[in-house]
């Protein structure tokens, strides 16, 4: 050593407690060339020290030997840590993917060319009530295929074994408690290298829900026939969705609508045939499938950041439908197209504001009042005069408003002369603020809720003076 690293260095006893081996061990390793010490000089005397690298190749090398390995030279070593590496790795991959393949939501089988399963996951077993013991000693067109379906799945198996993909066919098993489990199967083939045929690879989805749901809609249809053909021609847009938000049906309004046959749109998702890419925020029918209880709101471009304003804005409600032992089996969806009124309120809203802004920018005093004296509007002249602010005025009556005075008094009786007779009243009213006095020529009149007021200053044609509140600028 030349006394300038600073790398920090280790004694014999502290390599041996972190690693946890014999100085005997130790020795040994040193001997084999595993690691190579330095020496520290101290004084006249040198000293074997360790770097951190020493002991990370001990630590290693340890591991190795306890796995099983035989002692590695330093050549090997690095291939070895390397190997066992991938080897990790490669296990943590396979438990991932075997993971993934357990936890899907449908089911993943693999069956030989005979159809005995080579490969299932868990969903198989929760789904049809096997355990994994019996379905690994089942053959799938003897023991899980329905009868009526076994000629059919033997199609598709030849097919598959001439490596011919089979895409969203009809399938159904057979449950443990007998009842039925309809799929919708779409595989694959997996062949060798000499493009031989191995087994399948086969995604089953469960659409029970939705055959029970198609089934309860033709039941009904035939039982209420009449009223199917008042739906189909209603005016409003109706559609049915099963559990899983999948369109079984549609109205003859939905389609013009839309554009597309109910065939086209059945098994798609409401937003996709409207051409949009996700769910609406606040869907009725997802509250409807999630609470079993009707739920409506309404869809505009202001309130779904998805949708173009060609899309137009719908008031859409939805109900629950439940078989004949309460289960809910889906929701039902009516939607009124509600751009106009939209519009309307839109521009009554724009009216409204002009119209408060003009209120608000009249010089003289400005109030409305309902039909119990309660303030109702209070404008920007009326706050400077009064001190008194809008939002301490509005809701509250005149009385609460102002002191049991005589002008007070005086304005009431004419006030309530309006609304009994609902004829203009024009009256002077003496009225005193912060100490002086002010005369205003008030006129009254009614309104559909109460009277509107306008109050105007007349204290300079009484007094000959401009009091100081009028010369302000009023914006």
């Amino acid at each position: 050593m030349d006394g300038l690293s600073t790398e920090q260095l280790f004694t014999s006893s502290q390599v041996l407690a972190q690693v946890n081996i014999s100085y005997r061990q130790l020795s040994y390793w040193e001997l084999k060339g595993i690691i190579r010490p330095v020496f520290q000089k101290q004084g006249t005397r040198d000293f074997k020290r360790y770097t951190r690298e020493d002991i990370d190749t001990l630590k290693k090398v340890k591991s190795l030997l306890g796995e099983g390995y035989s002692l590695p030279t330093t050549a090997t070593l690095n291939e070895i840590s390397k190997r066992k590496e991938m080897e990790d790795k490669l296990e943590k991959s396979e438990k991932r993917y075997k993971d993934l393949l357990d936890n899907a939501n449908d089911i993943i089988l693999s069956v030989d060319a005979q159809g005995s399963i080579v490969y299932f996951n868990r969903m198989l077993s929760e789904l049809s009530g096997y355990s994994e013991k019996e379905l690994l000693l089942m053959n799938v067109l003897e023991d899980l295929v329905a009868p009526d379906f076994r000629d059919k799945t033997k199609e598709y198996l030849a097919l598959l074994c001439k490596g011919v993909d089979i895409k969203n066919m009809p399938q159904c098993f057979v449950k443990k408690n007998e009842q039925r489990l309809y799929l919708e199967l779409n595989s694959t083939a997996v062949c060798d290298e000499n493009n031989n045929f191995l087994r399948t690879r086969c995604i089953l989805r469960d659409i029970t829900e939705r055959k029970r749901a198609e089934k309860v809609l033709r039941e009904s249809e035939k039982q209420n026939a009449f009223k199917a053909e008042l739906l189909w021609k209603a005016p409003v847009i109706a559609a049915f969705f099963d559990l899983e938000l999948n369109m079984v049906w549609a109205n003859k309004a939905y389609e013009k609508a839309t554009g597309l046959s109910v065939q086209k749109m059945a098994g798609k998702k409401c937003y996709s045939v409207w051409g949009l890419t996700k769910s609406c925020r606040n869907c009725p029918v997802v509250k409807v499938i999630e609470t079993g209880k009707p739920a409506e709101t309404e869809l505009t471009p202001q309130n779904q950041d998805h949708w173009p304003e060609s899309q137009g804005c719908w008031l859409s409600m939805a109900e629950p439908v439940l078989d004949a032992d309460g289960r809910i089996l889906g929701a039902i969806e009516t939607a009124i197209d509600i751009t106009e009124r939209k519009k309307a309120e839109d521009a009554l809203r724009k009216s409204e504001a002009k119209y408060r802004e003009l209120a608000a920018s009249i010089t003289d005093i400005f109030f409305a009042m309902d039909k119990d004296l309660r303030y109702t509007y209070w404008n920007r002249a009326s706050e400077e005069l009064t001190g008194i602010k809008a939002k301490d005025a509005i809701g509250r009556s005149i009385f609460e408003v102002f002191p049991d005075r005589e002008d007070v008094k005086r304005a009431v009786a004419a006030y309530r002369k309006v609304l009994k007779t609902q004829q203009p009243q024009s009256f002077v009213n003496e009225y005193t603020s912060k100490g002086k006095r002010f005369f205003f020529e008030i006129s009254a009149y009614p309104s559909m809720d109460g009277l509107s007021v306008f109050a105007k200053d007349i204290t300079q044609n009484k007094s000959g003076k401009t009091p100081p509140w009028r010369h302000r600028n009023h914006k």
